[in-house]
């Protein structure tokens, strides 16, 4: 509930339309946030404040493309034989450096019930996606 009133205030503040959550993960003492038709994921920590800010739609227009919505937010396992730094990251309240995002886009112009898949990999240090891989087809993601 207190994410929730949080997110609405967020939204207030911006005098656009109330967002709509749409997934929530918790990892090492964080909150990443998705809405619904919206390109935006928040990152909050657990006793509340945003810190952290993701626009997934800079990554698109560059290709006429427009991010219509996030998904799924999953954070990547680690190799067999990184588990111990898996644990310290977890243990001391860090997020990892990568971040696999999936969702829906459209090309700019076309109508938005017309939605294709993606799925980016998300570079938290250098703000830059790694990898996005737009698929052509009008499918549909269901688990990551």
């Amino acid at each position: 509930m207190l994410l929730e009133s949080q997110t609405l205030k967020l939204a207030n503040k911006q005098s656009g339309p109330k967002l709509r959550i749409k997934t929530l993960v918790y990892y090492a003492g964080h909150i990443l946030a998705t809405y619904d038709f919206c390109s935006m994921v928040n990152v909050f920590q657990v006793n509340g404040p945003l810190i952290e800010r993701i626009e997934l739609d800079r990554f698109f227009t560059q290709s006429n493309l427009k991010c219509q919505q996030v998904g799924y937010v999953l954070m990547p396992r680690l190799d067999w034989q990184d588990r111990e730094f898996d644990t310290m990251q977890r243990s001391q309240k860090i997020l990892p450096r990568k971040i696999i995002f999936a969702g829906e886009y459209n090309a700019i112009g076309e109508e938005a019930t017309s939605t294709r898949p993606f799925l980016m990999l998300f570079d938290r240090v250098k703000l830059d996606c790694t990898i996005t891989k737009p698929f052509k087809s009008r499918g549909l993601i269901s688990a990551l």
